[in-house]
């Protein structure tokens, strides 16, 4: 059921009372505006995503959906409708790519098998900065080197990088 505050000489809305269909009548001093339920998830079905009975994409904990790669958060997923539950939803989706696209080593075996992180992996980030992360002395598992000459070898940047 919907209704319209009445204005009170142009101060705005003030209030107003509606009767639903059961003869029950309601008085309200405020209201909050909504645009309704129709989800966009024209992607999503185009790309093969499991669609819900309510018209949300079905995702896990973490934003994924039953398409790999393919993750969805906010108002097109089942939940609330609310800006800060989807920007959390958001966080957690950005872990799970995070997680998805490298392995997040848990010992320092697993360091040492995966070994530093190269430009392939992140190819917009240059050798030296990659550089400096890995020997980073607050890594989890300690430094991984002892120096960031040690892991770019022969790979110095030139002077006019």
């Amino acid at each position: 059921e919907s209704f319209e505050f009445e204005d009170s000489e142009g101060q705005g809305p003030s209030g107003g009372r509606t009767e639903s269909g059961g003869g029950t009548e309601r008085e309200y001093k405020g209201g909050f505006p909504m645009y309704g339920s129709e989800y966009n998830t024209d992607l999503h079905e185009s790309l093969g995503c499991a669609i819900n009975d309510d018209g949300t994409v079905e995702v896990d904990d973490h934003g994924r959906t039953s398409v790999d790669g393919v993750y969805a958060v906010g108002d097109v997923t089942p939940g609330h409708n609310q800006i800060p539950v989807a920007m959390g939803q958001g966080a957690k989706a950005g872990i799970a790519i995070h997680m998805d696209l490298r392995p997040f080593p848990r010992s320092t075996e697993e360091l040492d098998e995966l070994g530093p992180v190269s430009s392939g992996e992140v190819p917009a980030v240059s050798q030296e900065l990659l550089a400096n992360a890995v020997a980073h002395e607050g890594h989890a598992a300690g430094p991984r080197v002892e120096s960031v000459d040690e892991v770019l070898g022969d790979e110095q940047p030139a002077d006019d990088d």
